[in-house]
């Protein structure tokens, strides 16, 4: 595979950028550049943990999409945790601890809106990568994903590649935050208090 770079340069320009982007996985840092930025890039590059431990909730009450996402996933060594009836999502969200959640848009009774805006008002869960399957891609119906807290959106049918990369491009960004914010409380917690 190939590798990913953190570029130290004193020029800034659009072209460099556009051949980095197309090159692969590299973040350019323009001169000068602090050490805590030069970490933030290296973590930025550091890859989503093993699949093999990754956890997905999905829950849509289309069995045989269901099974084809099982089957699209479980390829790449990711534990699918599927949910047909949506009523159950809330007991297995807690029990199961997901990295992620995928939600069918319209369902019978509870939407994956509502269940979207349910996790988005839990402290708890707030943080939790969303994303949509739904089978209109109207503006309407993105806004509506978009304004129920959802991070992304895929079309049905799925298509196997594209669910993988969204998947693993949220998990990445997901674990970026934590380790930024660990690496924050870290910093607030090593400096000393003033008193008046």
């Amino acid at each position: 595979p190939p590798i990913a770079l953190v570029i130290l340069t004193a020029q800034d320009q659009l072209q460099q950028r556009l051949e980095m982007a197309r090159s692969g996985r590299h973040v350019l840092l323009t001169q000068p550049t602090s050490p805590q930025q030069v970490v933030q890039a290296l973590v930025q590059l550091i890859p989503v943990s093993d699949p093999q431990s990754v956890k997905v909730l999905v829950v849509d009450d289309d069995t045989t999409l269901l099974a084809r996402v099982q089957s699209l996933l479980i390829q790449w060594g990711i534990q699918v945790i599927p949910v047909e009836d949506p009523h159950r999502f809330w007991d297995v969200l807690t029990r199961a601890r997901p990295d992620l959640v995928v939600l069918d848009v319209e369902m019978p009774q509870i939407s994956g809106l509502d269940l979207c805006q349910v996790v988005r008002n839990d402290m708890e869960w707030s943080w939790i990568p969303v994303l949509f399957l739904t089978a209109f891609a109207d503006p309407d119906t993105i806004h509506q994903v978009f304004a129920a807290g959802g991070d992304d959106f895929i079309t049905k049918p799925v298509v196997g590649p594209e669910l993988l990369t969204r998947i693993l491009n949220r998990l990445e960004r997901t674990q970026l935050l934590r380790r930024l914010q660990a690496e924050l409380e870290e910093i607030k917690q090593s400096q000393p208090t003033v008193q008046a």
